[in-house]
């Protein structure tokens, strides 16, 4: 395999110009983030992220395609913030937006006080490697490589010595739970594995942001919910910033806010109780295959009382399995059948693998 063709490289291209590891971001005004001060609800919360008048087009011959329209956004330092559309929304042209792997056709995206819309190539690679980490839908593995190898390789690229990055990433992957898969390759490993290399390697270098496309676009509910659960937890303790992007309305209420795209424009900015700071895995397995989580006309949890309600159901099945079962011979008791509900897995257009020449 042509190591240097694959799309995790691009993201790091030039990185022999700054051999330094540390787990903080460097603090020059050229390459580090000094992030601004914002304010929600009278608290003053850094700014990480700011979008001013964000405009792109694209000319598909003749005519022009209006993606991303006039966008003004703000986002806080720690924040779990989703990005919610269907395709064609603009969410993932926002994202490469963000991530500086296009230009805009007008305005900015500052991240920090860093105006990254005019940063050149080789300073947006440089700068990428020091202060974000990436979540694909696809996992993008090196499927030559070990999950430790793979994890790893954001320090190989920063010039840390292979003795301490392995350390490091091995230290990433029992905190992931995959201490028992860190000498296998992908094909050895299952998809819910695979994603677990993908977010250990993503916050291997503690980055501030962690830009997440349909993460779990290829995942099972359960999975699902586990690798959800893992990376708001993640980013909870180390007080990161995470900007999942999806057209899942489920996936919507693992963030701290939701913000709507439709043909370009945003269309709604809600804050959000995360799904997470609620519930426990189990109890939001148990949500997301009952009735109340239809999501066909809100992505926000409308009381404590649903949460409750999940909880003495759970509790009331399991004192049930703990009673001692008797035979009934002619009186059989009543058997509530639970129906198995399947979830149709989406599978996203638009994939962040790589930049528009």
């Amino acid at each position: 395999m042509n190591v240097t063709a694959h799309p995790l490289i691009f993201f790091h291209r030039a990185l022999q110009q700054t051999p330094v590891f540390s787990t903080q971001l460097l603090k020059t005004e050229k390459d580090g983030i000094h992030p601004g001060a914002g304010s929600i609800g009278g608290d003053r919360l850094e700014t990480i992220i700011t979008i001013k008048d964000l405009r792109k087009v694209y000319n598909l011959g003749s005519e022009k395609v209006v993606a991303l329209d006039n966008i003004n956004l703000e986002i806080q330092k720690g924040q779990v913030c989703c990005i919610l559309g269907t395709s064609g929304s603009g969410k993932s042209t926002l994202l490469n937006q963000l991530a500086g792997l296009e230009k805009p056709t007008r305005g900015a995206v500052y991240i920090g006080k860093n105006n990254i819309s005019k940063f050149g190539e080789d300073r947006l690679a440089a700068f990428r490697q020091r202060n974000i980490g990436f979540i694909f839908q696809s996992y993008n593995l090196m499927t030559s490589h070990t999950a430790l190898e793979n994890v790893a390789m954001p320090l190989m690229f920063r010039g840390v010595g292979k003795a301490k990055r392995e350390k490091v990433a091995a230290q990433m992957l029992r905190q992931v739970g995959l201490e028992k898969r860190m000498h296998h390759r992908p094909n050895q490993m299952s998809g819910g594995q695979q994603q677990r290399v993908g977010i250990a390697r993503a916050f291997v270098s503690n980055p501030k942001i962690i830009f997440a496309d349909e993460p779990t676009g290829n995942l099972d509910t359960k999975t699902t919910i586990e690798v959800m659960a893992m990376m708001v937890r993640m980013c909870r303790q180390n007080n990161q910033t995470l900007i999942l992007v999806t057209h899942d309305s489920y996936l919507a209420q693992y963030a701290d806010r939701i913000v709507t795209l439709i043909d370009g424009k945003i269309v709604s900015d809600v804050e959000n109780k995360s799904i997470v700071d609620r519930m426990s895995n189990e109890e939001i397995v148990e949500y997301f295959l009952s009735e109340n989580a239809n999501l066909a006309e809100t992505t926000v949890l409308e009381s404590d009382g649903e949460i409750e309600a999940i909880r003495q159901e759970l509790q009331e099945g399991r004192q049930a399995e703990e009673q001692p079962m008797t035979e009934t011979a002619d009186d059989p008791a009543e058997t509530a059948e639970l129906q198995e509900q399947t979830c149709t897995a989406h599978t996203a257009e638009e994939n962040l693998e790589g930049t528009r020449e």
